[in-house]
């Protein structure tokens, strides 16, 4: 009996002794390979989105930097999510070894995992930009009413 396991990039055959390999000589269909390039597109906006954090070091974030973070979180959740192509594949259900079918182990519970995580993220940091603007527009009114209070005032006095 030959158990096969396959994730993105390689698969392990359990014969006699594990074997690991890459997929050379295997059909890969559209979707196989589309899980591929999500998975590559959620690490490059998951690092976009955590590398000014880095690089910050306790300085101040400005708000344009703030609504880069939020939007490449919600680009890492999409992804994540859609690295889950893979298990509808084609390539998951075709072997000449044996009937392998694709089933959620370690690396699809990580990928649902990221997709909420990355979810999250990006939702509450939109939330506390809405608050921050919130806050910064009543700032702003109250200045504005106390400007308005005092142009009042000297206008009766003179």
């Amino acid at each position: 009996i030959v158990s096969l396991d396959r994730g993105i990039w390689k698969g392990q055959a359990f014969a006699d002794s594990p074997a690991c390999g890459s997929y050379d000589g295997l059909y890969l269909d559209t979707k196989w390979k589309s899980a591929k390039a999500f998975s590559i597109l959620g690490c490059i906006s998951a690092t976009m989105a955590i590398w000014p954090l880095v690089c910050a070091c306790g300085k101040q974030i400005t708000m344009a930097t703030v609504l880069n973070i939020g939007g490449n979180c919600m680009w890492a959740c999409l992804w994540s999510g859609l690295t889950l192509l893979m298990l509808p594949s084609e390539a998951c259900k075709a072997s000449d070894l044996t009937d392998v079918t694709c089933e959620m182990d370690t690396g699809a519970k990580c990928s649902i995992a990221a997709t909420v995580l990355f979810f999250v993220a990006g939702l509450s940091i939109s939330c506390s930009i809405a608050v921050a603007t919130v806050a910064a527009v009543t700032d702003e009114q109250e200045k504005t009413n106390e400007d308005a209070a005092a142009a009042g005032k000297d206008e009766e006095e003179g």
